[in-house]
């Protein structure tokens, strides 16, 4: 069964924020058995892939029939450090928008940070 994916009509939520048990729906909706829900959960939460090509224990062709679905993050569009550790992130969004977000330093928990986005 050749399945083709049409990002944003077919699935046009992003795959991260899925529940472990829709993962499971969606991989047997195109075909896979359920346990590679649990596969893909894993790679998402911690893992934290990108794309569905960049799991490797899924069979090649299925990831590409279904590469087309967007797993939700954002693409590092830009990053500086301040002298003062504040860092500074510009993020692309899936449609061309870049948004800027800014982690501060928290000297009282070392390694902690706080984020605004703007």
């Amino acid at each position: 069964m050749f399945i083709t994916s049409q990002p944003n009509e077919i699935f046009p939520q992003p795959l991260l924020g899925k529940s472990l048990e829709e993962l499971r729906v969606w991989v047997k909706e195109y075909g896979q058995p359920a346990y590679r829900g649990k596969q893909l959960h894993d790679w998402i939460y911690r893992q934290g892939i990108r794309s569905i090509l960049d799991i490797p224990v899924f069979p090649k062709k299925w990831r590409l029939q279904v590469s087309g679905f967007s797993i939700g993050r954002s693409h590092l569009y830009h990053r500086s450090v301040a002298t003062d550790g504040t860092v500074k992130y510009l993020l692309q969004l899936q449609d061309g928008e870049i948004i800027e977000t800014v982690g501060i330093p928290t000297f009282k928990y070392q390694q902690k940070r706080k984020t605004i986005i703007f």
